[in-house]
């Protein structure tokens, strides 16, 4: 049973003046940030393996489309789009650089340059993908080429959608209440997000858009 002496012997820290947020692998939303970027890798890294799991089970791949006249033997994706999306994610990290950058200055200026700009390339990757994936050739269900394949794309759109979303309602809250240490902290971690999301589109644009070009 505690005493009341040993009650008034006890150290009480002032924490009062701790700051109320901080940044990068001080935070733990940045650690939390770190982790599910590992687990959304592992799963890519998954279905890129039965991309080519799949692959061993074909002499040809893509497989020959023969439900169609004249019969298309060798049907690789096209690459126009996929190579305006992979230009136009690479020039997106940029001005995600500057806003990443301007937040540990507390530049709000060039964080709503950044931010804005981003997330107008992100929404134009969004639009060109919905019209990419008639540049796979093959529909989700017409074999298992097209059904990896749409998943593989249908992914990384899954998280350009939610890194914009994210990027966007960061940038609305800086255009409305100004840039605190709070959302300078969450721009800097939805940076992260977005340098991931962009390489894991080089990946994804060697594999299913290059890869049966060599393979």
């Amino acid at each position: 049973m505690t005493t009341p002496a040993a009650e008034t012997s006890r150290t009480i820290i002032d924490i009062s003046k701790l700051p109320s947020s901080s940044m990068d692998t001080r935070s733990p939303i940045w650690w939390g940030n770190a982790l599910l970027l590992c687990i959304e890798t592992s799963m890519f890294m998954i279905v890129t393996v039965s991309y080519f799991y799949f692959r061993r089970n074909f002499a040809q791949w893509p497989p020959p489309k023969i439900d169609q006249l004249p019969v298309l033997y060798h049907p690789v994706p096209k690459l126009v789009l996929a190579t305006i999306d992979l230009a136009l994610l690479l020039g997106s990290v940029i001005p995600m650089v500057i806003a990443d950058r301007a937040c540990l200055k507390m530049d709000e200026a060039k964080v709503r340059f950044g931010a804005g700009l981003a997330l107008l390339i992100g929404i134009a990757v969004i639009t060109i993908r919905f019209f990419e994936f008639n540049s796979l050739i093959f529909r989700w269900n017409d074999n298992v080429y097209g059904s990896i394949t749409w998943t593989l794309l249908g992914l990384h759109l899954m998280h350009m959608m939610i890194l914009c979303s994210e990027d966007g309602l960061m940038f609305v809250w800086i255009m409305v209440k100004g840039l605190d240490d709070k959302h300078a902290r969450d721009i800097r971690v939805t940076a992260v997000y977005w340098y991931w999301v962009v390489a894991i589109w080089v990946l994804l644009y060697v594999v299913v858009f290059l890869s049966p070009r060599f393979l």
